[in-house]
């Protein structure tokens, strides 16, 4: 599950043509069982998960490992620290 938020963040931001570093996934994770729409603010912008209420809290430890164990399932890549779709690299 929580490899599945990791990329549905990575998603998000890749349609805007933004790559991610770990720590910005762990700040920005969007969680399974809240919509996109909740993490807005006023302006569209995506507020961080720690000024979401009754949202669990997940260690930046674990964001590393999922996104390493993503990173050689070959589902994503990353290029000087930041976090990517993996047919984007020609991009990048």
């Amino acid at each position: 599950m929580l490899d599945q938020q990791i990329l549905d963040t990575i998603k998000f931001f890749d349609l805007q043509e933004y790559p991610l570093t770990s720590f910005e996934v762990w700040r920005y994770l969007i969680s399974g069982d809240q919509t996109l729409l909740g993490r807005l603010d006023q302006n569209y912008d995506l507020i961080t998960i720690s000024q979401v209420a009754n949202i669990e809290m997940v260690e930046l430890s674990q964001i590393v490992e999922g996104l390493d164990r993503l990173v050689d399932q070959g589902r994503i890549s990353k290029l000087l620290g930041f976090l990517y779709f993996t047919s984007k690299q020609k991009i990048y």
